[in-house]
């Protein structure tokens, strides 16, 4: 079991390299609640229609892997990591 002081932290922001619809976003969004779930990941996401902002929080292997996993995705562009941090809890574990 994970203690509170090994939890960490990624905030960054990304572009889509096409449009992408309402329908599209939103299955993306269920994959990605599913997977995390089973991972031990929080956090949120959030598309204005033009930049995703995420936020991913747990282990730090398992956040590392999955960030650099987005990092690497050629559906995502102008990958910029805006904060990294140890946490002592989650932030966006309730929701």
């Amino acid at each position: 079991m994970q203690t509170e002081e090994m939890l960490h932290q990624i905030v960054y922001v990304s572009k889509p390299t096409r449009s992408m619809t309402l329908s599209e976003v939103r299955e993306l969004i269920i994959k990605a609640q599913i997977n995390n779930h089973f991972k031990d990941l929080t956090g949120i996401l959030l598309f204005d229609g033009d930049t995703f902002l995420q936020v991913l929080e747990g282990p730090k292997d398992t956040v590392m892997a999955l960030f650099e996993k987005i990092e690497r995705d050629p559906r995502h562009t102008q990958f910029t990591s805006l904060v990294e941090r140890t946490i002592p809890q989650r932030d966006f574990g309730n929701l």
